[in-house]
């Protein structure tokens, strides 16, 4: 065969191969994961003070170790005081309640089920990286709900209620104060009756550019 006929067969196969691409169906593309923003300027190394007292707040369990774990552990092992406070208990999650209960359209029940699971993980989880349980704080709102609770929730008078769990107050044993509800009010006194009780150093949570509503 001439280098002119094996040219013309390889000019041939490659339009034969774009032709096909162009025909073909567009693959599915996620629509749950957000346009990421730009990279901004490189992050400066994490400086502490001496012997800090160190209060991190998860938004959802699984997120202190996604977002701080080495950092966690590395402080615990040094005798440094540390505590964890779990925002929601995640239970807002469909594809995990479909996952771990086998169900095509979980109800309100299974997804207080999955928190109930979930809190129990986050307590395994902890304590792996050297936390005693009673280190760690569950304040039981909202999962996907709490900037809602600043937005349109925040008054005392217009609670939130989980599009989930159907739950307008903390609805799980253990939680640091199930008297309250689901509005910006009560979850701030929270806040801020943790940071009197532990008055912390140091402060840490999930970086903004998490996209991730709560």
């Amino acid at each position: 065969m001439s280098s002119a006929t094996r040219s013309e067969r390889t000019r041939r196969l490659a339009a034969s191969v774009l032709l096909l691409l162009a025909l073909a169906p567009p693959l599915p593309v996620p629509a749950v994961v957000p346009p990421q923003p730009r990279p901004g300027p490189p992050v400066p190394a994490l400086t502490l003070p001496p012997h800090p007292r160190v209060l991190f707040f998860a938004p959802h369990p699984d997120d202190e170790a996604l977002a701080a774990g080495g950092l966690l552990y590395r402080l615990v092992r040094a005798g440094d005081a540390v505590r964890v406070v779990f925002m929601t208990n995640g239970d807002g999650f469909p594809w995990a309640a479909q996952e771990d209960f086998h169900l095509k359209k979980p109800t309100d029940v299974d997804y207080l089920a999955l928190g109930e699971l979930r809190q129990r993980e986050a307590f395994a989880a902890t304590q792996r990286l050297g936390l005693a349980k009673r280190h760690v704080s569950f304040l039981g709102f909202p999962d996907g709900g709490l900037a809602e609770l600043w937005r349109a929730h925040w008054s005392r008078t217009h609670p939130y209620t989980s599009p989930y769990t159907k739950e307008d107050s903390p609805p799980y044993p253990g939680t640091v104060d199930p008297d309250v509800d689901y509005d910006g009010q009560d979850l701030t006194s929270v806040i801020a009756r943790l940071l009197r009780d532990f008055r912390p150093t140091v402060v840490i949570m999930p970086h903004p550019y998490d996209t991730h509503l709560d």
